[in-house]
């Protein structure tokens, strides 16, 4: 049986969880699969019901050490890639040097580029090195796994691609929604007694960053004519979280919104369909990647039946308005943004209508077992030839 690893420089158990997913699937199809990944000690024990295996490279002797651990991280990926594995899924750019040379050195390993970003030197300045790098060395992965069709084109155009590609989506599998916790479940992790009851709920799921598109929907909810509650589970730096609280306190009110800490993924999903509608806003002028934006945490919201409100980034437009799965914005405004917000959120027929509506497409077409089904094939049928 063919040993597969799958390692990623980041923790899957807030963003990424696509790492998660495509593990569990090849799993189930009996595939000899590990997970690697740079999880915190204190969060591992979310892990420790996974039905596959996983391991932090910050559990090692050199875990506590930041200057070495950048460097050790780097060599164990070479030993696991050389002596433990037959197929490695790597994640993103982080370890794209290593992959090159031990190629090289290794023609018969089988290598799969998983992306679930897609950015340039202007977005990451740092990274410009690297992107030359990647430019001149594309096509040396086996098989390269895309999150969107969008964006696998576009990798195509720019890299010059001529590896075999698959897309995957960012979505999430029927197995991994919970049932249904009682209703004050959400105020209860919020660490409320009671959510609003005369006013609609938007809930915010993701970075705490003001500079980027959170400024973007305080602002919009601000400006609608009707209270609303804004409720966000935010990742980030404590500092970022306070000026967040800031921004809500001046522009909305102390009685119109919490902002908590990020939370279990399963946890949030257990409650989240009492809210009243979820934002996924990414402005589509700021970057590429946020141009053909691709979050899981807009299919979560689909999956537990949350009517969507989403920016206008080509591939998000489609499914949310081919599906009829919420409210879209028609341009980068805010103004947009708060008719956006206006059109949904009190209409409680079109409310009702949305949530019929997403459980029969994500069922019958977007959750992961079917949204995945050729992209794992394609893996699978490398597995093989390892």
């Amino acid at each position: 049986m063919s040993r597969v690893k799958i390692i990623t420089a980041v923790s899957p158990l807030r963003a990424y969880s696509g790492i998660k997913y495509l593990a569990e699937a090849l799993t189930k199809v009996n595939v000899d699969v590990e997970v690697i990944a740079k999880i915190p000690r204190k969060d591992l024990h979310e892990t420790k019901n996974w039905p596959i295996k996983v391991r932090s490279f910050y559990s090692n002797w050199y875990g506590r050490i930041p200057l070495l651990r950048r460097y050790m991280t780097h060599l164990e990926f070479i030993l696991i890639s050389v002596f433990k594995a037959d197929v490695i899924v790597f994640h993103e750019l982080s370890f794209y040097r290593s992959v090159v040379y031990l190629k090289k050195l290794f023609p018969r390993k089988k290598f799969i580029h998983y992306c679930t970003e897609l950015y340039d030197e202007k977005d990451v300045p740092e990274h410009k090195n690297l992107l030359k790098f990647y430019m001149k060395y594309s096509n040396i992965p086996d098989l390269i796994i895309e999150c969107d069709k969008g964006r696998e084109k576009l990798r195509k155009e720019i890299y010059n691609i001529k590896k075999p590609t698959v897309v995957i989506p960012n979505t999430i599998p029927k197995s991994e929604i919970p049932s249904k916790s009682a209703n004050g479940s959400l105020a209860s992790i919020a660490g409320m007694t009671k959510l609003p009851e005369n006013m609609p709920i938007i809930i915010y799921t993701g970075g705490a960053y003001l500079h980027r598109q959170l400024d973007i929907i305080v602002d919009a909810i601000s400006n609608v004519n009707e209270e609303i509650f804004f409720l966000a589970f935010c990742y980030g730096e404590k500092a970022a979280i306070e000026q967040l609280k800031d921004e809500c306190e001046t522009k909305l009110g102390k009685n119109n919104y919490k902002i908590c800490k990020s939370v279990p993924r399963k946890e949030l999903l257990e409650c989240i369909h009492e809210a009243t509608a979820g934002i996924v806003y990414y402005k589509p002028s700021l970057s590429i990647g946020n141009l053909y934006a691709a979050p899981t945490k807009l299919y979560e919201y689909i999956a537990a039946n949350v009517p969507v409100i989403s920016s206008n980034n080509p591939g998000i437009v489609s499914l949310v308005t081919n599906h009829h799965l919420g409210s879209c914005v028609k341009d980068e405004t805010i103004e947009a943004l708060t008719s956006a917000i206006e059109n949904l959120v009190f209409d409680d027929k079109r409310i009702y209508e949305i949530k019929k509506n997403q459980k029969e497409v994500f069922d019958n077409q977007l959750c992961y077992e079917i949204a995945s089904k050729e992209g794992i094939n394609a893996i699978l049928k490398l597995i093989r030839k390892s």
